[in-house]
């Protein structure tokens, strides 16, 4: 036999060889392995803003996780003084208090009051305050503010937590880089 022939043969032996393993590999996997059904479910994370009040102050300000996966959440306390239905251009800066749950929420820069955690589906985060809500205007000092009414609403946002790691500063990241993505 000739070389060129022993070459041929031996190439021909090799691609039979090949041909024979990968046609046993997926005999085999066929075989063996079953229907997979992948299922996806979007994860969804609406909140509810669950609010007592006394006869004139909020008192517990607590979020929701209504959702199917864990949540950050992140809550503004906006407030602004109404005579009647309408809102007065009257500061708000200095004219209410509150003190916050510093144990389970963290004041950041851009505003925002932020649990210091995830929320599980289903739950509830611990109380935003640590006492109540109270207007503290002196009206001797300020009359304009007479008659007026204090209305403190609290607007909250949420995001799904996974993917962000677990704690506050996470939370904050997570909410920049959405805002960053949407602006």
């Amino acid at each position: 036999m000739t070389k060129k022939l022993k070459a041929i043969l031996l190439l021909l032996s090799t691609i039979a060889i090949l041909t024979a393993a990968v046609a046993g590999t997926v005999a085999w996997l066929q075989d063996f392995t079953g229907p997979i059904d992948n299922t996806f479910v979007p994860g969804k994370v609406p909140i509810e803003i669950i609010e007592e009040f006394d006869s004139k102050a909020k008192s517990d300000v607590r979020i929701s996780n209504n959702g199917n996966v864990d949540a950050y959440v992140r809550v503004a306390v906006i407030a602004a003084w109404y005579d009647g239905d309408n809102a007065t251009a009257l500061p708000t800066a200095g004219t209410f208090t509150f003190e916050l749950n510093t144990t389970n929420w963290t004041r950041k820069d851009d505003g925002y009051y932020y649990y210091n955690g995830r929320l599980s589906p289903g739950a509830l985060t611990e109380n935003l305050l640590d006492g109540k809500i109270t207007a503290s205007v002196d009206l001797a000092k300020n009359p304009e503010y007479k008659n007026k009414k204090l209305r403190v609403d609290v607007i909250a946002s949420s995001l799904q937590a996974d993917g962000w790691g677990s704690g506050v500063t996470d939370a904050y990241s997570a909410f920049l880089a959405a805002s960053n993505k949407t602006s």
